[in-house]
């Protein structure tokens, strides 16, 4: 999947169970795979990765400097890193992926 976005958070114990839990609460079909989830709605496919580390915050920081978020991208030390099997079309249908995003 080459079209990719990433949704920030300040980690908190995350794990993929827990990312589980979330998207079936919207409705999301997911499985678990080694490294990843994968959630399926509205005929969308997403492979969801968890990326924490140092290169991540430092990501978030990059992103929010000089922006009306910038404080609390200071604080997000995780992020989901999404990846969808057709972006453009999923942007046509954007509530799926507002959905995904409010979930994560």
């Amino acid at each position: 999947m080459d079209d990719k976005f990433l949704v920030f958070y300040q980690d908190e114990n995350s794990s993929y169970a827990n990312a589980k839990k979330l998207l079936e609460r919207y409705s999301f079909k997911v499985q678990e795979e080694k490294d990843k989830l994968v959630a399926k709605a509205n005929g969308f496919t997403f492979d969801v990765v968890i990326k924490k580390g140092p290169a991540i915050d430092a990501k978030a920081k990059e992103i929010g400097k000089n922006s009306s978020h910038e404080s609390a991208m200071n604080l997000c030390n995780a992020c989901f890193v999404v990846g969808v099997n057709d972006l453009e079309e999923a942007l046509d249908e954007i509530n799926t992926l507002m959905e995904i995003q409010g979930a994560l």
